[in-house]
């Protein structure tokens, strides 16, 4: 995945493995420290700028995205690798509403766990490498642990994603706006207050 993105290899010591279960197939993502470096400090459009001369090369990047930088434009993430790697397990279906457990009440309490804009760019670039294919071209995921920096505290807008027209469209939506095709893919982490590997309940 990295030597793809960004022709790299970050450390991996000292990295445990979420336990999941009752969930198949599963894609582990590492979401490396080394991104930050890497990227100049801009892990989030240095890593959907590493993902578009991989998966659409010939599209223009300025007419890809709404924002002409995502780490500006992106006001909180509730993950970050900017202090320390970290892995998550995805249910690893191409679209967001085949999640087992999208829509779960784990879900609706605790909007963090679903993916960063940051874990869905690498998910988005693992699956293409892996399979040739793109995810979310009938769906949208909502990547409820991003939020949009805002001047209005109750706007509460979160990044989403989509496979559209040969390229990734990243955008912002209302929280409050429910459509079928609209879906968050529940993560699951190894707690850092762990001394060992468990599974964070569901």
């Amino acid at each position: 995945l990295y030597r793809a993105l960004f022709d790299k290899v970050p450390d991996f010591s000292g990295i445990s493995l979420p336990i999941v279960n009752g969930i198949s197939p599963v894609r582990t993502i590492f979401v490396a420290q080394e991104i930050v470096e890497w990227t100049e400090g801009r892990p989030l459009e240095g890593t959907y700028r590493a993902l578009a001369r991989l998966c659409f090369p010939d599209y223009p990047i300025e007419k890809a995205k709404c924002d002409l930088d995502l780490d500006l434009a992106a006001g909180r993430n509730d993950r970050s690798p900017r202090k320390h790697s970290y892995i998550v397990s995805i249910h690893d279906v191409q679209e967001s509403n085949e999640d087992a457990r999208h829509d779960s009440l784990v879900l609706r309490r605790d909007e963090s766990r679903g993916q960063t804009l940051l874990e869905y760019l690498l998910h988005t670039a693992s699956y293409f490498i892996a399979t040739g294919g793109h995810l979310d071209e009938r769906t949208w995921t909502r990547c409820t642990a991003t939020h949009r920096r805002v001047l209005d505290k109750r706007d509460r807008r979160e990044a989403i994603g989509h496979w559209v027209d040969g390229r990734l469209s990243i955008s912002w939506i209302e929280p409050e706006i429910k459509r079928s095709y609209l879906a968050s893919r529940l993560v699951y982490l190894v707690p850092r207050s762990s001394t060992h590997v468990r599974p964070l309940e569901v």
